[in-house]
């Protein structure tokens, strides 16, 4: 049964990639390819989206200048349902962070890991091995070259109507924690 579903995941990506290159959502009148997916298939915008995404890692693309580029990910292991939906996320997200200074092939070598292994393991253990590698490709961060506050990200949450509680997350710098614990510990300290 998990193959099964993998392998209606795989037609699901296909189907949405070919929606995605022939511009239906356009000829539609509808912003984007997963706008359209999602009114066409009642599905939620996160899973339009994460098939869009998805075909556009693991499908040939074609070029303006005729030809096509090959996919990112390989389609392979997606195509024969060795690999789910959360585990192309996850190797699509981990090359992402992957610092621009690796050189491409290892880079393949790293995705070609990924992908083999998100054969063998079940999503969260392939997210843990995805962060080793991250550690692994650059394992003293110089590869990285971008400035940390541009790296930086802090965002709140939906509010849940049951707790009353807001969810809030990102990764600051030096500067940006000390402007938030100032802003926190004036508002925490006493009234008089």
């Amino acid at each position: 049964i998990p193959t099964l579903s993998r392998l209606v995941y795989a037609a699901n990506v296909h189907s949405s990639g070919e929606v995605d290159t022939q511009g239906l959502a356009k000829q539609r009148s509808c912003p984007s390819t997963a706008a359209l997916l999602r009114l066409a298939l009642l599905i939620s915008p996160a899973e339009a989206h994460g098939r869009v995404t998805a075909a556009r890692q693991i499908l040939p693309r074609e070029v303006h200048s005729g030809g096509d580029l090959p996919p990112v990910l390989p389609a392979l292991a997606v195509d024969a349902g060795a690999v789910g939906s959360e585990h192309v996320r996850t190797i699509t997200a981990t090359m992402r962070k992957l610092p621009a200074a690796i050189p491409v092939p290892e880079r393949d070598m790293w995705e070609t890991f990924l992908v083999d292994k998100a054969a063998v393991l079940d999503p969260r253990q392939l997210e843990i091995l995805a962060k080793a590698v991250q550690d692994a490709a650059d394992p003293d961060g110089t590869l990285d070259q971008s400035e940390p506050k541009s790296r930086m990200e802090f965002s709140f949450g939906t509010r849940n109507p049951r707790t009353g509680l807001t969810g809030i997350s990102g990764s600051l710098d030096d500067h940006g924690v000390d402007v938030v614990r100032t802003a926190i510990d004036a508002l925490a300290a006493p009234q008089p």
